[in-house]
């Protein structure tokens, strides 16, 4: 079947060079790696969080000091995996939704995601089994505190609430229990916050997230299973590279497919 003839919402697609897809492709793993290592500043950077005052008492130096061990904590057990989803539209079929819109809006079909993401066209977007994959991530995160969603795009007001504010500490739970341990009840109540809403700016990507905590100092490794279902390459992917990953296509259960940009639309070639 024709990518472009899928059903719309069921598949998610990630972006990647070559190499790496064929790392993946071997491994038949998917990484979700710490949010130290995403491209977004609001997630990365050190948060400054304030603290809610109680029987204890701390100075300025000291509260400086927990807000950090608590943000560089949470970003090394914070670990997550990111994929486009397609634009949903209104059309009641997908043939009526080629014939109208060709691949416009579809998953695969993003050109910034491409450009940035796609190593500039020459890389290639893993299409995955929407359900199969979520089913793959909740059978192998039984034992962790694990959440996969849709991204939030908001821009959220200078001064909020502090009842609605992630970004504050519990004092006195941080003395009671310590901050390795603080930070787990920290993230629990604020995870979806902190790490399913970005600025509007990023709303291209059109997100899906896989979030797991998990305390190794390494890339929590998910098997995708059965989940892949097709492999399209950029406009500017190499004959040389496309072979390599339709030769490991034919044992594997997926096909391969291609895009196009003719004119004003967006094609498949197949």
């Amino acid at each position: 079947m024709s990518i472009g003839h899928t059903e719309q919402g069921t598949l998610l697609h990630h972006y990647t060079s070559v190499e790496k897809a064929l790392s993946m492709l071997e491994s038949g793993q998917i990484w979700l790696s710490p949010m130290s290592n995403v491209n977004d500043p609001k997630e990365f950077s050190d948060w400054e969080l304030s603290y809610v005052p109680g029987v204890n008492k701390i100075s300025v130096k000291e509260w400086d000091e927990i807000s950090s061990a608590i943000s560089k904590e949470s970003k090394r057990i914070s670990k997550i995996s990111c994929f486009t989803e397609d634009v949903l539209t209104d059309h009641t079929s997908p043939i009526n939704r080629y014939i109208d819109l060709g691949c416009i809006k579809r998953g695969f079909a993003n050109s910034p995601m491409w450009h940035f993401y796609g190593e500039k066209h020459t890389g290639c977007c893993l299409m995955f089994d929407k359900s199969r994959l979520i089913q793959e991530f909740k059978s192998q995160t039984t034992e962790h505190t694990a959440f996969s969603n849709s991204v939030q795009y908001i821009d959220e007001k200078l001064l909020r609430n502090i009842g609605f504010e992630p970004y504050y500490f519990e004092l006195d739970k941080v003395i009671e229990f310590g901050v390795n341990q603080y930070t787990r009840q920290f993230l629990n109540t604020r995870f979806k916050d902190l790490y399913f809403k970005k600025q509007s700016v990023w709303s291209y990507e059109n997100e899906y997230r896989f979030y797991v905590q998990d305390d190794s100092n390494s890339p929590f490794k998910l098997n995708f299973g059965k989940a892949l279902a097709y492999v399209c390459f950029g406009v500017e992917c190499s004959d040389d590279d496309k072979n390599k990953i339709k030769a490991f296509a034919k044992n594997h259960g997926f096909s391969t497919q291609e895009i196009k940009f003719k004119n004003h639309t967006v094609q498949v070639v197949m």
